[in-house]
């Protein structure tokens, strides 16, 4: 067990701290967990063996930017950092660069890969580009993962890195059209992506008789069909597509005639897969609406889903890791009953058992409400109002904070920003405005609407509380960061007999970025 003390209170500082312990991962034999441990202002990555408290092993990774800690085997961890700087040997612009560090158990030793060095006049950089593909290949575990090269630019190229035996390679350079490849569980190359901006076409192919035939493609200006892996059986390939209603959806590809599919899962919007670490193949995945909902297509993962739901039905709970043969699943869980901790559910003793706290002393986060209200115009505005414990929601000292992207959203879940101004007092409100990733409709309402409907958005949502007796209109602030830093700082000049006062924290504007599909919001 990770051990952690919970206090009753919850002061300010607390909030200030990183989370005491975040990103468990279970091991695929279900018997280790892999976590990041804060200690005063130093962060660790500790391996466990569940059931004992002395760890196996502790990495102090300092100030990294730690993206995620998954199981790559039972005795190898893949961690993903980033970094905003330019690997040696390029040139140009700053910008956010993703390394995978491999760390082994067993010897306790930290490793980067792929390593140029062993990768010999490839131009391979120290980066990874995409997804990182686990295969069990003539009993090694070998991953692979899309890289990027450089000759007079960079590309992408696919990479096979070997953690038994330490031998790297290219499996595959890519052109400037290049997105991604698929492996099987064989470690034999399926199939590639490309898009060619110049001639706005993308295009799936897949390898056969060492060739790569194109199986599906079209004429697309921005958004097209994406690769996001194999589907649950052999002969097709999951997509993700736009759907009729404007919103993303998932349909099969038939490897026999590239055809796509009715979209899965009832035409809910689905955004990430789950997939079976044994066979690589779709089991489920996860949709937004107030908190992240579950979807698996065996009606029999359904319904041991549909347990652990049940059994925590008086709080929100989260799908965090599994075992291989997913008789062992942690849970995150966050609500009045349990507060907001770490469980392992077993389905072998049919028993959950706490883990881990997130925070050292938060005992239990305090209220979230769904609320919707008008916009000027009419168009209703999801948000969530998080309110001070024990006191009545009746003209309070509200805090409007906004999140940022802005092509990013608010959900209902934990957010530590929110959770210590209501523990102070205030009444907060995050809403998603137009122009935050609700779905992609929502986005494309807030084109053309920086400054104007957007920011309009916040100040109706103040003028509803008020209407509702929960604001004081004498005592509102905006607050937020990178967009919201804007959108704070606009507050306070467009509409300033709203807002009292305005925090702005690394405000930036993406009509002064070079990203191109944040100038339609311009």
């Amino acid at each position: 067990m990770i051990a952690v003390a919970t206090a009753q209170a919850a002061p300010l500082e607390v909030y200030g701290q990183l989370p005491s312990v975040e990103k468990l991962a279970l091991s695929p034999d279900g018997t280790r967990v892999a976590f990041i441990r804060a200690v005063e202002d130093e962060r660790l990555i500790g391996v466990g063996t569940l059931g004992d408290p002395k760890p196996l092993g502790l990495l102090h990774i300092g100030e990294a930017k730690v993206r995620s800690v998954e199981w790559a085997d039972d005795n190898h961890l893949m961690i993903v950092t980033s970094v905003t700087a330019l690997p040696t040997g390029l040139m140009g612009d700053r910008s956010e660069w993703s390394q995978l560090l491999i760390y082994d158990v067993a010897r306790r030793r930290l490793h980067p890969v792929p390593d140029p060095r062993k990768v010999h006049d490839s131009g391979v950089m120290n980066v990874i580009a995409g997804r990182v593909m686990v295969r069990r290949v003539d009993d090694h575990t070998v991953l692979f993962f899309p890289t990027v090269y450089v000759t007079y630019r960079t590309f992408k190229a696919l990479v096979r890195v070997d953690l038994d035996s330490g031998l790297e390679k290219v499996v595959r350079y890519g052109s400037a059209d290049s997105l991604g490849w698929l492996v099987d569980a064989q470690g034999q190359l399926v199939a590639e992506q490309n898009y060619s901006e110049k001639e706005q076409r993308w295009s799936l192919s897949v390898l056969q008789d060492g060739k790569f035939r194109e199986v599906a493609g079209g004429q697309a200006s921005v958004e097209f069909p994406r690769l996001l892996g194999f589907g649950p059986t052999a002969d097709a390939l999951l997509m993700q597509s736009g759907g009729e209603d404007g919103d993303s959806v998932w349909r099969l590809l038939s490897l026999k005639d590239g055809s796509l599919g009715p979209p899965m899962a009832e035409g809910k919007s689905l955004a990430a897969p789950i997939d079976d670490r044994l066979t690589h193949r779709l089991i489920g995945g996860l949709h937004w609406d107030d908190y992240e909902r579950y979807v698996f297509f065996e009606p029999a993962m359904q319904a041991r889903w549909n347990g652990i739901v049940q059994a925590y039905k008086d709080d929100h709970v989260r799908f965090v890791s599994a075992s291989d043969d997913f008789k062992k699943i942690l849970v995150l869980v966050e609500g009045p009953k349990f507060g907001y901790q770490y469980d392992l559910v077993d389905f072998a003793t049919h028993e959950a058992q706490w883990v881990a706290h997130v925070y050292d002393g938060i005992a239990k986060p305090l209220e979230v409400r769904r609320i919707d209200y008008p916009a000027a115009d009419g168009l209703r505005i999801p948000a969530y109002l998080t309110l001070p414990q024990e006191r009545s929601a009746r003209n309070l000292a509200l805090v409007v904070r906004v999140h940022g992207g802005p092509a990013s959203r608010d959900t209902a879940d934990f957010d530590w920003w929110s959770q210590a101004l209501a523990d102070q007092g205030y009444a907060v409100l995050r809403a998603n405005f137009r122009g935050s990733a609700v779905n992609p409709r929502f986005i494309a309402a807030g084109f053309g609407e920086f400054g104007r409907k957007m920011q309009t958005d916040l100040s109706d949502g103040v003028r509803y509380l008020v209407k509702e007796g929960i604001a004081d209109p004498q005592r509102v602030c905006v607050v937020g960061a990178s967009y919201g830093g804007y959108a704070a700082l606009a507050g306070a000049t467009l509409d300033p007999g709203t807002y009292r006062c305005a925090v702005s924290v690394a405000a930036s504007h993406p009509s002064i970025t070079s990203n191109r599909s944040a100038c339609r919001y311009c």
